[in-house]
């Protein structure tokens, strides 16, 4: 049988010998409470997370391609010859 160890406590409750009601309906609220905040917490925790990695990839690939524009500019206009890059002038 596989059970969850931390509801043990709250099985020992409901037995014959220390059966209260009362403190069944109060564990049952709290459970029920504790339940709604915890997957509330992981819905936004979620969100955050997706967010905070798309603007992560975003920044990644916008930090390579001002990289790329900036190889681009120091080398300038390009023609290969044999393999080789030889400056173009540049036209005014």
């Amino acid at each position: 049988m596989n059970i969850d160890e931390t509801l043990i406590p709250e099985l020992r409750k409901v037995t014959k010998e220390v059966f209260d009601l009362d403190s069944i309906i109060n564990s049952a609220e709290e459970l029920k409470y504790m339940g709604q905040i915890k997957r509330t917490i992981a819905a936004q925790f979620t969100s955050l997370v997706t967010k905070s990695t798309k603007q992560f990839l975003n920044d990644q690939v916008d930090d390579r391609l001002k990289n790329g524009i900036g190889r681009f500019k120091l080398f300038g206009r390009c023609s290969r010859v044999r393999g080789q890059c030889h400056q173009q002038p540049r036209h005014r």
